[in-house]
C-alpha cells in the first residue's frame, strides 16, 4: 500500500522518515521521497530518492538519488516548468523502477 504524504519545507529545516506505518502497524520495504524545488511560485527543480531496505541487515535501510534536476534561469527569468510535468516526470522514473 502506497501512502503519499505531502510536507512544505523550507530551505535549512530538517524532516525525518520513518519505515514504520502507524496506520497499518507495518513496516515498509520501499519508499520514494519526491522532492520539488521552488523559488516563490517557480519550479526551479526536482529530486526523486529511493529508499530501500536492505534484506540482509533486518531494519537498515540506504538510500539513492534517482534523479536530480534543476532548472537554470535563461536571460535572468525562472523557466515556465508546471507541476503536472514535474510529477508526469517523477512518475516516469518509479514505472521504471517497478
Amino acid at each position: 500500500m502506497m501512502i503519499a504524504k505531502s510536507v512544505i519545507v523550507g530551505s535549512g529545516e530538517t524532516i525525518y522518515w520513518s519505515a514504520f506505518n502507524n496506520e497499518t502497524e507495518t513496516w515498509t520495504d520501499l519508499a520514494y521521497v519526491q522532492i520539488v524545488l521552488k523559488e516563490k511560485e517557480n519550479i526551479i527543480g526536482y529530486a526523486i530518492i529511493e529508499i530501500k531496505k536492505d534484506p540482509e541487515f533486518g531494519l537498515n535501510y540506504h538510500a539513492e538519488t534517482l534523479k536530480s534536476i534543476i532548472f537554470p534561469k535563461v536571460k535572468e527569468h525562472y523557466q515556465s516548468i508546471t507541476e503536472e510535468y514535474v510529477n508526469t516526470a517523477m512518475a516516469n522514473i518509479i514505472a521504471e523502477r517497478d
